[in-house]
């Protein structure tokens, strides 16, 4: 039997000004095709994380959750957790 593998989480993190927007905006794109591969692009706006090609909520709620009081990081969690299985 083929042993299952564990989905694997890449988390791309940068800085303002590095291209980070540029990379969530073509990611978000292809988030159709990517999940085509098995690839998850999640969206983070049903959980209070704007716009749903850019995670900058997601990394703001997550550094300063106070800042972002509309995040809801716990229910973020739990569908990536959900989508992974």
């Amino acid at each position: 039997s083929m042993k299952q593998s564990k989905p694997r989480l890449l988390l791309h993190i940068g800085l303002h000004k590095t291209g980070t927007t540029a990379i969530q905006q073509a990611l978000s794109g292809d988030r159709d095709r990517l999940a085509e591969f098995g690839i998850l692009y999640p969206d983070p706006e049903p959980f209070g994380g704007g716009r749903n090609e850019a995670h900058h909520a997601v990394a703001g709620a997550l550094a300063e959750p106070d800042r972002f009081p509309g995040m809801d990081l716990n229910a973020f969690r739990d569908y990536l957790g959900e989508a992974g299985r």
